[in-house]
């Protein structure tokens, strides 16, 4: 059963690709197993049990094997999958006449990951995403410069600002010194886990994303969800730690950022050293 576009779906696009690969969907219309009145009667419980907009998505996931769907206990799944149906994932083109913020997820043993975004009136266009793990603080910069974006303001969580024992500096402290804007959020706001997903869903339905380079951030948002506690067969309070929760978090990091706060313009073209 499909879990959103997740590896699955990755590995699936990869089957299809492969001459030496098979691969089929079988969905109800093909099987035949299922009756169209049986069918309904499951979208109907399914409805009664999780709402209309969740019922419907997890009935397409189980019988019609949709990667549209979402998993349970998905945060995002219903404004992602309402911006789907608003042709709101599509080419979102860089306009180099406006800024580009970022929004940062900072790793240490797990993935970096950097939201793109431009702002016009009212909406957020996110036009580019990156994540990798593994490197240091340079490696980002040089990231930054080879995309060539006019940068307004890069926003990172609390933990950017923690010095380093050997450096004596942090991470912000370094993206300062290559001549970025940096702004960190304070520590109430980066320990505040619902309040950045309460501000990412009221973001949401403002948002436009470029269906090609932020593919993997989007994935994230769809895969970020509660962690269910088997024992007690319920969901906790805590986000589950996995791949997606990079990606999440660097949007909701951008979601903190306080709106009247915004500056105007971009900064100098930053000089990052060439290694």
């Amino acid at each position: 059963t499909p879990r959103g576009k997740n590896h699955g779906y990755s590995l699936y696009n990869l089957a299809k690709r492969r001459e030496e690969w098979y691969t089929e969907i079988m969905t109800p219309d093909k099987t035949g197993i299922f009756t169209e009145k049986q069918l309904d009667e499951v979208r109907e419980t399914y409805i009664e049990m999780y709402g209309e907009d969740m019922g419907d998505l997890l009935y397409q996931q189980e019988y019609w094997c949709s990667f549209h769907g979402s998993m349970l206990g998905a945060y995002f799944a219903l404004q992602i999958a309402k911006a789907e149906r608003e042709e709101r994932i599509r080419s979102i083109p860089y306009d180099p006449a406006l800024p580009v913020y970022t929004s940062w997820d900072i790793g240490r043993s797990d993935a970096t990951a950097i939201w793109f975004w431009q702002e016009s009136g009212r909406e957020r266009f996110y036009i580019d995403y990156y994540e990798d793990t593994g490197h240091d603080y340079e490696h980002y910069a040089k990231v930054l410069q080879n995309k060539q974006y006019n940068y307004a303001e890069l926003v990172m969580p609390q933990d950017a600002a923690n010095k380093h024992m050997a450096a004596k500096k942090s991470v912000s402290d370094r993206f300062k010194e290559y001549g970025y804007k940096v702004r960190v959020l304070d520590g109430r706001t980066h320990q505040d886990i619902q309040g950045q997903i309460n501000a990412s869903r009221a973001l949401l339905p403002r948002c436009y994303f470029d269906e090609i380079k932020c593919e993997r951030g989007l994935n994230a948002l769809r895969s970020y969800r509660k962690e269910y506690n088997d024992k007690l067969r319920r969901f906790n309070e805590n986000p589950l730690h996995d791949w997606a929760s990079d990606g999440a978090t660097a949007f909701n990091t951008g979601a903190m950022m306080p709106e009247k706060q915004k500056r105007k313009g971009a900064s100098p073209q930053p000089k990052v050293p060439v290694y």
